[in-house]
Formats: C-alpha cells, structure tokens, sequence
C-alpha cells in the first residue's frame, strides 16, 4: 500500500518547506518507488526484500507535531515507512517467506495507525484557526455591511478607505477559503485513517494461512520435506487456476524445502524461464595413438 494520495494534496504551501531540508525518507521513497513496482512485477521478493530494507532508517523515525508544517513532514516521512514496510511484505510474499510478511504487514499497520493519530493532532490548530477566522469573517462582515457599502459608494476614497475595504475582502475570502481548506485537510486525515485500516484483511489472510500450515506440518512431525512431497501434487495444483496462484504455492513449498528441485523448476517453467541444469564434469579424451 502506498500513503494516501490526499496527504500530498492537502496544504502544498507548507510541504513547500520540506524542498529545502535533506532529503526525507518519503522523498527517498518516490524515487525508489517505481523499481520496487517492477521487482515485485518480475517477481524478484529477495531484490524487493534488499531494497526495502535499505530504506528503513536505523533509528526510529520520532512524528514532530510542534507545527503543521513539521508535523505533515513527519506524516509524509510516516506514510512513506508504511509503504515501505507494505512493499516488503508483498516481497516477503513473493520470496515465500510468510513469516516476515506478516511481521512487515503488522508493523505497517502500527506505523499507519501512528500517523493518523499524530496528523490530526499536529493540524487541529490549523483546523480550529480556519473555523474561527471563518467565524469572524461572517461577524464582521454582518457588522459592517452597512461600512462597506458605504465605502463602496464613496466617489473618491482615501489611503484608510482602501486599506477597510482590503480588510473586508480579507475577511471574505476566509469565509470562502475556510470551508475548502478545512475539507482539504479532513480529506487528507480520512485518508490516513483508511491507511491504517487497510492490512487487517492482508493480516489476518497471512496467519490463517500460517496457523493452517503448522496443523498440516504437525500431521508429518514437523518434517518439512516430507509434508511438501506429499502437498505438491497435480490435485493441488489443479485446484490454483491462476499462474499467479500456482507460484505463490509453489514457492512457498520451496522456502520450506529449499533442496526440492523439481518444484524449483516446475516455478521455473512457470515464470518462463529455462530449467536449472546442473553442470556435469567433462574429461578431456585423448586421441588414440
């Protein structure tokens, strides 16, 4: 999953601060973004795996809500640790490794869930400054409606006119700017809310597949091969109609019994490519004399 496009819509004059500090982990992502698309097209999980983990800082990132310019920072830079963590579960799943999926999916989620809370903390003032300047503007406006249409009336207006009349449109155009600006910004915090809600079906689809797994296993004492011989089989494969499904079954069977050839290249043949041929010793004949 990647971050919710709305949060990079919501308030662009403030993001604008984000050009001139070192590069962010969510401009690190944008870049990186279209080669984990392709490996994870290729199916290449182990290249996607590489290039995941190398986005994900040493330290833990920290959500700064001391301004809203700092706090959609951070939420861009935590909606990006989400997709990267989003990415590497899909690769995890691809390498057959449901293990490390379901941990990267689980932590995705507790990032996404982090950055809703933290978003709608940091821009509630801004939330609350455009509401209140909305109700302002309309009590001014009521007030002195019979003031500006006395100004507006005037054949000849000084400097002072000018400047009450500038103030009433100011005021005007907060009571028509507010309302989009404060949708904006709710667009963006419902976004981020559907983020955070969006791994609980991948979550629980990985450990039903892993609890289902491990009963399978005990049924063969834990013996990994043993329990892939016995589950590749063509009634088994019949039953995943779609190549895509067919490979994921196949490769996880390889993650377990990573020494099983022959289903290694029943995904290779799958995948397209040429079946693994072990290289055999040749000797040198001598011409006889």
């Amino acid at each position: 999953m990647r971050p919710s496009a709305t949060l990079f819509l919501a308030l662009p004059a403030l993001l604008m601060a984000q050009d001139k500090a070192p590069e962010s982990l969510a401009q690190r992502f944008r870049a990186e973004a279209p080669a984990l698309d392709k490996l994870l097209k290729e199916r290449d999980g182990m290249a996607a795996m590489a290039k995941t983990d190398a986005l994900i800082p040493a330290d833990p990132l920290v959500f700064d809500k001391t301004s809203p310019v700092t706090g959609l920072a951070s939420s861009a830079d935590f909606s990006a640790l989400m997709a990267v963590y989003s990415y590497a579960g899909k690769a995890a799943l691809i390498a057959g490794n449901w293990e490390k999926a379901l941990t990267c999916f689980q932590k995705a989620e507790e990032i996404a869930k982090t950055n809703a809370a933290e978003t709608a903390a940091a821009l509630a003032p801004t939330i609350e400054g455009w509401k209140a300047a909305v109700a302002n503007g309309k009590k001014v406006m009521e007030e002195g409606a019979a003031r500006k249409a006395e100004l507006k009336a005037k054949a000849q207006r000084d400097e002072r006119d000018e400047q009450e009349l500038k103030n009433f449109e100011i005021h005007e155009n907060n009571i028509r700017m507010g309302p989009i600006q404060v949708a904006k910004i709710q667009g963006s915090l419902d976004g981020l809310k559907t983020d955070s809600e969006g791994f609980a079906k991948a979550i629980d689809g990985v450990q039903k597949s892993l609890v289902e797994e491990k009963e399978n296993l005990t049924k063969f004492k834990n013996d990994k091969a043993k329990y892939v011989a016995a589950v590749y089989n063509p009634k088994n494969m019949a039953l995943r109609q779609k190549e895509e499904d067919k490979l994921n079954f196949l490769v996880r069977l390889v993650f377990l019994d990573p020494k099983n050839q022959k289903i290694q290249a029943e995904m290779d043949r799958l995948m397209g490519k040429a079946p693994l041929v072990p290289l055999k010793a040749t000797r040198s004949k001598k011409k006889a004399k």
